[in-house]
């Protein structure tokens, strides 16, 4: 006589009884279903491989690789599936450059720098994508890599924090109801810094890595700071910036955006206006520092709009020297990347890492 188990207790499976029973049919045909002590034995392993993963180590006992073996093994290491992103791209750009001169780190979780005398925000980050379709210029690094050109090793609340540090006056969101109003804000430049493959140093008007699908053009309209929102969530209470989700600087306009495009510019898949200009971008992964720079309000006092950089729709074409454009406003110099630094040895006490 067999005793029935109480209904209460039965486990049930998350697609139901019948596929419950086909999947324990499948498994009989390749061998015996495994015993109570045999499943609890494979959970107990399950978990302590978990744990150590998440404390640093792997399943031999040997930590993570070291820096030299990370940056030695990203160009041939993919990451799983098909898609061809080196591993540890972020390690890797978060040590490609030493912190700009001058500047206060304010994250040490972060590479993101701020330099109150020339009014300049760095944030170091790699080439994420070089075509396709855009939503965004740039988004924090493992946010939204799939649909922007650049990936930063900061959070978009960070980048905030940081533009409100060297004096940027954020603005407003995008608005749809009742009617179509565009984001405001201060208009931001936005420089991106790198060594091509003859490690010679480049520095290119971030809208000069992104153009209009139909017309072919770069972006012409400089970046406003928005400022995104904060969202409660009403079960927790805990309040949440909502660029940090992947809305940076954006191409798209988004109501979470934390710099957007002053102008109406549909996020609907079907009527996206910009896509990556492959021709003047890096390859994929090679590291950038970012450089944002607020553009000063006009005053009283300005010559004119014949000004280069001045007006929010000016190209920024410069030679970076030029007397007419305002010293905050010209091109970064190769100043700005320095090498990284070498890494401490026994018998050189005065070698300084990287930050």
């Amino acid at each position: 006589m067999t005793r029935e188990m109480p209904t209460s207790r039965v486990r049930q499976h998350p697609f139901g009884n019948h596929a419950r029973n086909q999947t324990k049919m499948e498994f009989s045909l390749r061998k015996p279903m495994p015993t109570h002590r045999q499943r609890w034995w494979v959970f107990v392993a399950n978990i302590a491989t978990v744990a150590i993963i998440l404390t640093g180590g792997t399943v031999t006992g040997q930590g993570l690789p070291s820096l030299d073996e990370i940056q030695s093994q990203a160009d041939d290491s993919p990451m799983p599936g098909d898609d061809d992103t080196p591993q540890y791209v972020d390690q890797v750009a978060a040590k490609a450059f030493a912190a700009p001169p001058e500047a206060t780190r304010l994250s040490k979780s972060s590479n993101l720098w701020i330099d109150r005398q020339r009014k300049r925000v760095y944030v170091d980050g790699y080439v994420t994508l070089d075509r396709g379709m855009l939503e965004m210029f740039a988004c924090p690094s493992g946010t939204k890599e799939h649909e922007s050109v650049v990936a930063l090793l900061a959070k978009s609340r960070e980048v905030h924090t940081a533009l409100l540090a060297v004096g940027a006056k954020s603005g407003t969101v995008v608005r749809y109801e009742p009617r179509f109003v565009p984001p405001t804000g201060q208009a931001i430049r936005v420089w991106v810094c790198f060594r091509d493959k003859n490690q010679q140093f480049q520095v290119v008007d971030g809208r000069k890595l992104v153009r209009n699908i139909k017309t072919k053009k770069p972006l012409s309209e400089n970046w406003v700071f928005a400022g995104s929102e904060f969202w409660t969530d009403p079960i927790d209470g805990k309040r949440y910036y909502q660029a940090d989700g992947g809305d940076m600087i954006c191409v798209s306009n988004f109501g979470t955006a934390m710099l957007d495009v002053p102008f109406e510019s549909s996020a609907q898949s079907a009527d996206l206006l910009f896509e990556p200009f492959t021709e003047n971008l890096p390859p994929r992964d090679t590291p950038v520092r970012v450089v944002m720079v607020p553009i000063p309000f006009p005053t009283d006092d300005d010559p004119g709009d014949d000004v280069p950089g001045e007006d929010a729709k000016s190209t920024g074409d410069d030679d970076g020297k030029s007397p007419a454009v305002p010293p905050l406003l010209r091109k970064p110099t190769e100043r700005v990347l320095l090498p990284p630094a070498k890494p401490a040895n026994d018998n050189d006490s005065s070698a300084t890492s990287t930050p």
